[in-house]
C-alpha cells in the first residue's frame, strides 16, 4: 500500500511538471512565431497541437545553437578572408551583425558622428591599420595630435615600401619640416594663385563665400610676392620669408622689387597704379588687411616647420611612396589651420595625377580646415587611385563653412556614408530621409453585439466580428533612433560592398595596446628663435635694408 502511495505521488509530481513544461512550451512557441499569447491558451486545450508544441523547445534550442555556430563560422571565414586578402582597394569593419565590406574605397567615404559617437575608434583607426597593412601612401590630418598619428606611424614601422613623416604643429621639436610653396611645386603662376587663395581664405574665412575689393587685392599682392621669390630668390621661397617680407618691409619697397619681374609685376598692377595715383589710404587698407591676417602666423614654431624641406609632398610617387601625418593642436586649431590647409592643398594637387602609387587621404574633423576646390578633387581623384575618408561631427559644420550648394556637392562625391549619433535635429532629419520609407500592413479587428429587439432579446442576440487590413508608409528610421545611438553604433549606406546598407549597427572595437612612438627628431627650442631671426635678416637683405644684429644667428 505504501509503495502504491509513493508511485501515485511520483505520478502527480510528474503530471505537474509536464503541465508546467506545456505552459512554458506554449509561451515559447508564441514568442518565437510572434503571435499573441492568447493563442497559447487555445493551444493548451487542444491535445494534439499541445503534444507538438511540447517538443518545440528542443527544436528552438537546437536551431539556435546551430545558427550560432554557423554565424561564428561565417564570421571566422570573413575575418580570415579580410586579413589574408590582397585586395588593397577594400576596407572591412567588424560589427555585431557581421562584417561590413567596402569593396571600392575610391568611391570615397563620409563618416559623421558627434562628440563621443565613436567614429575615430570605430572607423578611422581600423582604416589606418588596414591602410598600413596594404602599404598605401597618403596623408592623415590629425586634429587631436598626436595619439592617432602615433598609431599610424607605429603601424607603418615595418613597411619596406612606404616611408613616413610627421608634420607636428603641436610639438614642433619632433616635427619634420616641409615647404608647401617650394619652387619645384610652383610650375605655373596659377599654382601660386591657388595657394595664395588657400591661405587668404583660411586666414579670412569670410572670404570663402564673398570677397571684397581689399581681399582680392591682398591675394593679388601675396601671389605677386610669391612668384617674385620663386623666380628671383628660389632658396627663400617659403611662407615664413613672405610673411617677414610683408611685416618688415615697406609696401613701396615691396612693389618696387616685385615690379622688376615682368610676370609678377602684372599681378600687382592694380595696387601699383593706386600708388601712382597717390591713393595711399586705399593701399594702406589693403596692406592692413594682409598684415593683420599674416601676423597670426608670425611665430618661431611655424617658421621652423615651414622653412625646411625634409621630404617631397609628391607622396604617391611610385618610386618613393610616402605617408604624411599632419598634427594640429586642438586648443590652437584656428591658428594652425591656414598653414595646414596650405600644405594639404599643395599635396593634393601633386598627388592627383595619372599613373601614381595607390593612396588614401584621411581627414578627421574636416570642417576645421578649408581646402578650395575640394569637390573637383573628390570627383577626379578616384580615377587616379586616391581614396578620401572625410570625417566630421555634423553636416551643419560643412554647410556653414562651404555654403549649402558646395556642402551638398562635397557629400555627393562621398559614395559610402556612415552616420553616428548627432544632437542636431536637422541633421537627424537628413539622415532619416536617406533611408526613405517602407510599406507596413496594419490589421484592425472590430466586434459588434447586435440585438433583434423586443422582450425576447436573449433569443435574438447576435455577434459579428470583422478584420480590416491597411497598408501605410512608415519611416524606416526615426529621428529619435539617430539621436539616441550609443557610442560605436552607426547607420550607413555602402557604395560598393556588402551589405548595401546597415541600420543601427554596433561596430566592434579591437583592443589595441598603448602605443608610444619613438621619434628620431628632437630639435632644441633655441633653434626656433635663431631660425626666426635668420629669416627676417634674409628678407631684409633681399630688400637692401640693414640687417638686425643678433649674436646668436646661425645658418641652416
Amino acid at each position: 500500500m505504501k509503495d502504491i502511495n509513493i508511485i501515485e505521488a511520483l505520478g502527480h509530481t510528474l503530471f505537474f511538471l509536464i503541465k508546467i513544461w506545456t505552459v512554458y512550451s506554449c509561451y515559447l512557441f508564441c514568442k518565437y512565431f510572434k503571435i499573441h499569447y492568447a493563442f497559447g491558451v487555445l493551444i493548451y486545450f487542444f491535445p494534439l497541437v499541445n503534444l507538438l508544441v511540447t517538443v518545440f523547445p528542443f527544436y528552438y534550442w537546437i536551431n539556435k545553437l546551430v545558427a550560432k555556430k554557423n554565424i561564428d563560422k561565417i564570421n571566422d571565414i570573413e575575418v580570415a578572408d579580410s586579413e589574408n586578402s590582397d585586395n588593397s582597394e577594400s576596407l572591412s569593419f567588424k560589427t555585431e551583425k557581421g562584417i561590413i565590406t567596402i569593396d571600392n574605397i575610391y568611391r570615397n567615404i563620409y563618416v559623421q558622428g558627434g562628440a563621443g559617437a565613436g567614429k575615430s575608434k570605430s572607423v578611422i583607426e581600423p582604416t589606418i591599420i588596414q591602410s598600413a597593412k596594404n602599404e598605401m601612401a597618403g596623408v592623415f590630418y590629425d586634429f587631436k595630435a598626436p595619439s592617432m598619428s602615433e598609431k599610424l606611424l607605429y603601424e607603418y614601422k615595418d613597411s619596406t615600401k612606404v616611408s613616413t613623416f610627421f608634420v607636428d604643429f603641436k610639438d614642433p621639436s619632433r616635427s619634420n619640416r616641409v615647404n608647401p610653396i617650394s619652387p619645384k611645386y610652383l610650375l605655373k603662376s596659377a599654382h601660386a594663385f591657388e595657394l595664395s587663395q588657400t591661405l587668404i581664405q583660411n586666414l579670412l574665412p569670410e572670404t570663402i563665400k564673398q570677397r571684397e575689393y581689399f581681399d582680392r587685392e591682398a591675394q593679388s599682392i601675396l601671389t605677386g610676392v610669391m612668384w617674385y621669390m620663386r623666380n628671383n630668390h628660389p632658396e627663400y621661397c617659403t611662407i615664413p620669408h613672405i610673411i617677414s617680407m610683408f611685416l618688415h618691409v615697406d609696401i613701396e619697397k615691396i612693389i618696387e622689387m616685385v615690379g622688376t619681374d615682368t610676370e609678377a609685376s602684372g599681378m600687382i598692377s592694380s595696387l601699383r597704379q593706386a600708388m601712382d595715383r597717390k591713393a595711399n589710404k586705399l593701399v594702406a587698407s589693403v596692406m592692413s588687411t594682409l598684415q593683420n591676417a599674416l601676423s597670426t602666423l608670425n611665430n618661431p614654431e611655424i617658421f621652423w616647420i615651414l622653412s625646411g624641406n625634409d621630404f617631397s609632398l609628391n607622396l604617391n610617387d611610385p618610386s618613393d611612396p610616402k605617408f604624411m601625418c599632419i598634427g594640429n593642436d586642438s586648443t590652437l586649431s584656428a591658428t594652425y589651420a591656414p598653414v595646414i590647409s596650405l600644405i594639404l592643398s599643395s599635396t593634393l594637387r601633386l598627388m592627383n595625377q595619372e599613373d601614381k602609387y595607390k593612396s588614401t587621404i584621411i581627414i578627421d574633423e574636416a570642417p576645421t580646415i578649408f581646402i578650395p576646390r575640394l569637390t573637383e578633387f573628390l570627383a577626379t581623384a578616384r580615377s587616379n587611385k586616391i581614396s578620401t575618408i572625410y570625417a566630421a561631427q555634423d553636416y551643419g559644420q560643412i554647410e556653414a563653412q562651404n555654403g549649402k550648394e558646395a556642402a551638398q556637392s562635397i557629400l555627393s562625391n562621398l559614395g559610402t556614408q556612415i552616420y553616428g549619433r548627432t544632437a542636431n535635429v536637422k541633421t537627424a532629419e537628413m539622415i532619416k530621409s536617406i533611408f526613405s520609407k517602407q510599406d507596413r500592413t496594419f490589421v484592425t479587428t472590430s466586434q459588434n453585439d447586435g440585438k433583434s429587439g423586443g422582450l425576447a432579446w436573449q433569443l435574438g442576440r447576435s455577434k459579428s466580428k470583422g478584420q480590416n487590413e491597411s497598408i501605410q508608409e512608415r519611416d524606416r528610421v526615426k529621428v529619435t533612433d539617430i539621436m539616441n545611438l550609443d557610442k560605436g553604433e552607426f547607420y550607413g549606406i555602402v557604395a560598393e560592398g556588402t551589405p548595401r546598407e546597415f541600420l543601427k549597427t554596433k561596430f566592434l572595437i579591437s583592443e589595441q595596446p598603448e602605443i608610444k612612438h619613438t621619434y628620431n627628431i628632437k630639435t632644441p627650442e633655441e633653434y626656433f628663435k635663431r631660425n626666426y631671426n635668420n629669416i627676417i635678416n634674409e628678407v631684409l637683405g633681399i630688400a637692401g635694408i640693414d640687417q638686425k644684429e643678433d649674436g646668436n644667428l646661425i645658418n641652416f
